[in-house]
């Protein structure tokens, strides 16, 4: 009842009652074993599926709900076990989408991680039944995509790009863009980090450049897809001038410009890209170019959306400085 309460309310109070509800069943049956012999299979299974539900209702992970889903996977067999399976997967990619931890807490689980990843993927693509097979088929990307961006903002983007091709090379997934977008996301995190070392963020900034051009080739032309590559092309644009910084290139920036142009022609009043336009421009060394219209641009932006009216005053003042 605690359950269908929570649920239908909306009220995560129930899931704290039901959470109560389940620990004095436990521990009936840890003290008295001629209950646990009665108990059957069926009735782990709903002990645990309810357990499951009763946790997992809390705004943060809780390992407890991944065992008892986990539990429930156990006890049933395959082909009806497809639930419980997304339900653990659905709780991991819940963890590792916000892992607090590095590099080297993420190499002690990777054998639990990949395990864990492989085995669902064996039983998605082991299914016939089509309800069933969508039913893991989401929750396996999801999973997936968290562990890349966990390796990716740890660092360690030699296994993001693993699982990102990975992805790429399962059936069904060819043309999902979301393993190409985190991708970009996450190496422009890598190459905007600040970081002593000069040299390391250049190459995380090439790397980051790389990915924009092949994410642009990906993304559909039509109209769905105007504001992403929009976006991508403004990344993209601060990627190379990023690079022009280092190598005080007026090529590079020339590069950067060209790549704003294109991003302003499918928005041409964002205020995010014509306001780096105007930081690009004014990097120039020759011939610089005349501001004004570019600033007026965001000026008008600013007045349509006031949360930019911070950053506008940075801007000119940068623009004004010798």
């Amino acid at each position: 009842c605690e359950l269908v309460l929570a649920r239908k309310l909306n009220d995560p109070a129930h899931y704290s009652k039901a959470q109560a509800i389940f620990a004095k069943i436990k521990a009936v049956m840890d003290q008295k074993r001629d209950i646990r012999a009665e108990i059957t299979r069926d009735g782990l299974v709903d002990y645990y599926t309810g357990l499951g539900k009763a946790l997992a209702g809390g705004e943060k992970y809780d390992e407890g709900a991944r065992d008892a889903f986990r539990a429930c996977f156990q006890y049933l067999p395959t082909s009806v076990s497809v639930l419980p399976m997304a339900n653990v997967l659905a709780l991991e990619a819940r963890r590792f989408a916000a892992f607090p931890e590095g590099n080297e807490a993420l190499l002690r689980l990777q054998p639990d991680i990949n395990g864990l990843r492989n085995q669902a993927g064996s039983v998605w693509k082991s299914l016939r039944n089509p309800a069933e097979k969508e039913r893991l088929r989401e929750p396996w990307l999801m999973y997936s995509l968290a562990l890349a961006q966990a390796w990716g903002r740890a660092g360690n983007a030699n296994e993001m790009q693993s699982i990102v091709k990975d992805l790429a090379s399962v059936g069904g997934f060819e043309q999902r863009m979301e393993p190409y977008l985190l991708e970009a996301m996450v190496r422009t995190e890598l190459a905007t980090a600040a970081d002593p070392s000069a040299a390391a963020q250049e190459a995380a900034a090439t790397k980051a450049q790389q990915t924009y051009g092949e994410l642009l080739a990906k993304l559909p032309a039509d109209e769905a897809w105007r504001e992403r590559r929009a976006v991508a092309l403004n990344n993209l644009a601060w990627m190379i001038a990023f690079r022009g910084g280092y190598a005080g290139s007026d090529a590079t920036y020339q590069q950067a410009v060209q790549k704003l142009n294109e991003a302003l022609k499918l928005a041409p009043d964002d205020y995010l890209i014509n306001r780096n336009l105007a930081v690009v421009l004014r990097r120039l060394k020759k011939a610089p170019p005349v501001l004004a219209p570019v600033v007026e641009k965001c000026r008008a932006a600013v007045e349509k959306d006031k949360q930019w009216a911070d950053d506008f005053e940075i801007l000119k003042k940068y623009l004004e400085a010798k």
